[in-house]
């Protein structure tokens, strides 16, 4: 737990680190600004990634990558047919609910006289 603690607060100091190197250099070279930024992330990152949280993190991504491998992208006719679907299932009901309105309209229009 204490080891948890200390990498977690060692990968924190690096990336406030980071900002100060930042902070100071940008006001120079922008281009070494970037470099530092990355190289403290890097840093950063690889310090976070022997924590338990760390390899938590790494694993969510692992994880992420396999749920994308099991995404069916249907092809093209199969999505000409479920659009023909949704055009045919569109143009019937918006029949149905205009012959309903036309039939409540000249029902409330006789009611009305």
């Amino acid at each position: 737990m204490l080891k948890n603690k200390i990498i977690l607060g060692t990968s924190l100091i690096s990336l406030f680190g980071g900002y100060f190197i930042y902070d100071y250099t940008a006001r120079f070279h922008s281009n070494y600004a970037i470099m530092a930024v990355i190289a403290v992330m890097a840093i950063a990152l690889s310090i976070f990634s022997f924590s338990n949280e760390g390899k938590r993190f790494w694993n969510f991504f692992g994880d992420v990558k396999k749920e994308f491998k099991k995404i069916y992208f249907p092809k093209l006719p199969e999505v000409i047919e479920g659009l023909a679907v949704v055009f045919v299932f569109c143009a019937v009901a918006m029949s149905v609910i205009w012959f309903l309105d036309g039939v409540f309209l000249n029902l409330y229009n006789s009611l009305m006289n």
